[in-house]
């Protein structure tokens, strides 16, 4: 599970990613997205990130970052009116 401020810095890498051919962002490109001026907030978020399996970072290589997988998205239960019985989800 991610927190909010993790969900939103991995969204944005992937979006960064999408929109620049695959460039990485840097620390302070992600800080300025988040509305962070401390690096090293931005440095842990990432950190965590890496940490939980959701991007792997290249050591001493400037925006070397590689999304490994994106954050889930939340699931909508729907139920049948008749029983509340969960029929299924919606992605």
């Amino acid at each position: 599970m991610l927190t909010p401020r993790q969900k939103e810095c991995l969204d944005f890498i992937v979006r960064y990613m999408r929109g620049n051919g695959g460039v990485s962002p840097s620390l302070v490109d992600s800080g300025n997205a988040l509305d962070l001026t401390s690096k090293s907030t931005v440095h842990h978020i990432v950190r965590q990130l890496e940490l939980r399996g959701f991007i792997r970072r290249e050591p001493y290589r400037q925006r070397g970052i590689e999304v490994l997988q994106t954050a889930p998205s939340p699931r909508i239960p729907i139920y049948r009116a008749s029983d509340n019985k969960l029929m299924g989800w919606l992605p």
